[in-house]
């Protein structure tokens, strides 16, 4: 029981509400050429909101096309796998090693569940 692999391995990806890096490296060029945040919302058709942010950050030189990796999350499939295997009685680690996933990533996924299943009993 304790060397069964999993049949496939949880992969992180971006949420549909983050732009991705294309968008984000076409509204750079689109600064760079002095274009508004306003025209580059429409050329782009995403938000002013966003691209009054982007505008800020690309004037005060902080702006980057690259999406930071703390914004990818896993999907609720690998969530399950995770609680069931804690139900099985695999120990953190153990479960970090079947899924490939950080440990403090189950943790707290297991604490939650926990503490969910918890507040349903009472």
């Amino acid at each position: 029981m304790m060397n069964q692999p999993l049949e496939h391995t949880f992969h992180r990806r971006l949420p549909s509400r983050i732009l991705s890096r294309e968008i984000r490296e076409q509204a750079l060029e689109l600064f760079e050429q002095g274009l508004g945040h306003k025209t580059v919302a429409k050329r782009l058709a995403i938000s002013p909101h966003t691209t009054r942010d982007w505008g800020r950050a690309f004037r005060e030189n902080r702006f980057y096309p690259a999406v930071s990796t703390h914004l990818y999350c896993y999907d609720d499939d690998a969530k399950s796998t995770v609680w069931s295997l804690a139900l099985q009685g695999f120990t953190i680690s153990e479960i970090s090693k079947k899924t490939n996933i950080s440990r403090s990533t189950c943790y707290a996924w297991i604490r939650a569940r926990r503490a969910k299943t918890a507040g349903r009993a009472s």
